[in-house]
């Protein structure tokens, strides 16, 4: 999108944007005659975990997808969940992480509710000076970099930001579950059990969960030790380390994709 001769603009784009192209590019798939209209499927990973659901939900055409470290539960909870785990294997103390975890659902409904950025800006500080009176200061220094009303300032623009950008505020406001719960193909969902942006054990939970409520009669869904959320072997498991790791993604998930779709498409 927006790159070469493609039309649209990729920064002004939200995930909906990105499902419509992904329908652009299966509609130019299928007129290829090398391809088998039957066995089509969608493979996306983290992001594209959102976007092959939405999808193969309003499609008859896709007969598998495989969900690489997708979301299973509203992407606000998801983010709560991504920052108490980053903070976590920062080294910061499980109570200074159960702190910010507490006002941060309230962060998020500020940019998600607020009808412009005055107002958001508002509710923000309110919750922020609410938490920072019954908050440690270092609780509240070592999540957020706040110690004094300038760096609250600094803390609450950062974040404004985001409501200029029309990729995020969908993102925060996505649920997936209304989504998988309409499937009707196959479907296979993988995890890392090291995976600290999208925590395996309450994704996969909910996907499963969702699959079940829903249509879907051929689905698995696994969560593999020592994996981090691009599929590489891990040691510290941060994103500090994703770029040193020489692994660039687990053979052990390649030869679970496909005994899985040996079994189910083939």
């Amino acid at each position: 999108r927006g790159v070469g001769k493609s039309t649209g603009s990729f920064e002004k784009a939200t995930t909906a944007d990105f499902a419509m192209d992904v329908e652009s590019s299966l509609d130019y798939l299928k007129g290829n005659p090398q391809a088998n209209i039957k066995k089509l499927g969608l493979i996306g990973h983290s992001e594209g975990g959102m976007i092959a659901p939405m999808v193969a939900s309003r499609r008859k055409d896709v007969s598998f997808i495989i969900l690489l470290a997708g979301p299973g539960e509203k992407i606000a909870k998801l983010m709560e969940e991504q920052n108490a785990a980053v903070l976590s294997s920062e080294g910061i103390s499980k109570e200074a992480v159960l702190s910010f975890r507490s006002v941060y659902p309230q962060l998020v409904r500020s940019i998600v509710e607020a009808p412009n950025a005055q107002d958001a800006g508002q509710r923000i500080n309110t919750a922020l000076q609410s938490w920072r009176k019954e908050t440690p200061k270092n609780h509240v220094l070592v999540t957020t970099g706040i110690f004094n009303d300038s760096t609250q300032e600094k803390f609450v623009t950062a974040m404004l930001k985001a409501m200029d950008n029309p990729w995020f505020i969908y993102f925060l406001k996505f649920d997936p579950q209304v989504y998988l719960q309409q499937l009707h193909c196959k479907v296979l969902a993988l995890n890392g059990e090291k995976d600290i942006q999208v925590p395996a054990a309450s994704n996969l939970q909910g996907i499963e969960q969702a699959l079940k409520n829903g249509h879907t009669k051929v689905y698995e869904v696994h969560a593999i030790p020592n994996l981090n959320h691009l599929f590489q072997t891990c040691n510290s498991c941060t994103l500090q380390e994703y770029s040193k790791l020489e692994e660039t993604f687990s053979p052990l998930a390649l030869n679970m994709m496909g005994d899985w779709l040996k079994k189910n498409v083939q």
